[in-house]
């Protein structure tokens, strides 16, 4: 029998020795730190592709999204392995596993292209005798023939329409030619940017009479490869007016009824491509163009001719609208001294003498600057 103060004791017994017998399983591990994940994704040529969108679906905090960079690099945070999709225009999508350092590589699947054919034009009207910054504009040329060369799915010709543009079905860069009468046949590659779109810029055929005078100032290269435009704008009416843009594009007016004084523009201007060359193609050639040796040898010409037989009649004078002699501007001064060496005052309206005779004035007149130009361009053409 068991009275009442016995079961008390055992009650306390009991509690007692429940004291420390909760459940003792150890705790769980905390979650892993997300790390830095640095992925690359490129073409099957191993080459980087920037603007690829990268989602994490799985191993990051958040479903992350970001873009890959210049090298085609992205760094998302989050625990590997990542499962990420990778997407961009022109490439097929891929979701797939990664760890630091992979590599996804995307294939480019084909797709309709548009290509635009191009011709500069200056945004205003041109100043002459200035070199203003001028923006340059692009209009779509008509009828030019334009074959896929490569990467499109078939050899495919198409004719450019009144928007200069043409259609073709292939991959995000493609080889083209470009062809039309009047303008320098073109073979360009041409990447296929996010719309689907691409331009080639095209210029047009120098005059012949320029043939010897782009030789003298070893101009073919930069023509031939697309780095000096010509734009000799024969389509509306005009005034005569030319420009270079430091950007390597001449632009010309033609005068609708005296093409000789055109030529003498382009000359005038050609120089002035030369001059830009001579000045490792600066950005502003009015304030640079001094710096070569080409100009401070013409500048020591110019100061000897003003000198020992004053300013030559005609060509150190002011001309059109203005007040200041164009000695005293050596810039133009030169390009337009190369232009009457060439072809003669006759294309300025002062006097279609005897060709031999108004050479020898300028020797006899400037024969520092005229020897100048047999240093740099050889003999004067006849």
């Amino acid at each position: 029998m068991v009275n009442s103060r016995g079961m008390l004791f055992m009650s306390v017994l009991a509690a007692v020795s429940m004291v420390g017998c909760e459940n003792t399983s150890p705790l769980e591990p905390p979650p892993p730190t997300p790390v830095a994940v640095t992925i690359t994704v490129a073409d099957s040529d191993s080459i980087g592709i920037p603007g690829v969108s990268v989602t994490c679906l799985t191993g990051c905090p958040n479903q992350l999204v970001m873009t890959t960079d210049n090298s085609g690099r992205a760094t998302p945070l989050g625990v590997e392995p990542l499962v990420v999709r990778v997407e961009k225009n022109r490439y097929v999508s891929v979701e797939r596993q990664v760890s630091n350092g992979d590599t996804i590589v995307l294939q480019r699947k084909s797709a309709e292209a548009t290509i635009a054919v191009v011709l500069p034009y200056p945004s205003e009207d041109i100043i002459p005798g200035t070199f203003a910054a001028y923006e340059i504009l692009y209009s779509g040329v008509e009828g030019v023939g334009v074959t896929c060369l490569d990467g499109c799915q078939d050899s495919q010709t198409q004719t450019s329409n009144d928007q200069g543009e043409v259609t073709f079905f292939g991959m995000s860069s493609l080889r083209i030619r470009a062809e039309k009468a009047g303008y320098i046949p073109v073979t360009r590659t041409v990447s296929i940017n996010d719309d689907d779109y691409g331009e080639v810029v095209v210029s047009h055929e120098w005059p012949s009479d320029l043939a010897i005078a782009i030789s003298q100032l070893e101009l073919a290269d930069v023509i031939n490869s697309g780095e000096l435009l010509l734009h000799w704008n024969t389509n509306q009416p005009n005034r005569g007016r030319g420009h270079f843009f430091e950007q390597g594009f001449v632009y010309v007016d033609v005068f609708p009824n005296d093409r000789l004084a055109s030529v003498w523009t382009l000359f005038h201007e050609a120089f002035h491509a030369w001059q830009w060359l001579k000045a490792d193609r600066t950005d502003v050639l009015a304030e640079n163009w001094h710096r070569s040796p080409e100009a401070q040898a013409y500048l020591e010409a110019l100061a000897k001719d003003i000198e020992e037989h004053g300013p030559m009649p005609g060509l150190d004078d002011p001309w059109g609208e203005e007040t200041t002699p164009s000695y005293k501007d050596p810039l133009e001064n030169q390009a337009s001294f190369f232009g009457e060496w060439n072809i003669g005052p006759c294309a300025r309206k002062r006097g279609c003498g005897n060709r031999q005779e108004e050479l020898a004035k300028m020797y006899e007149q400037a024969p520092n600057r005229a020897a100048y130009m047999e240093h740099y361009f050889g003999s004067p053409p006849p």
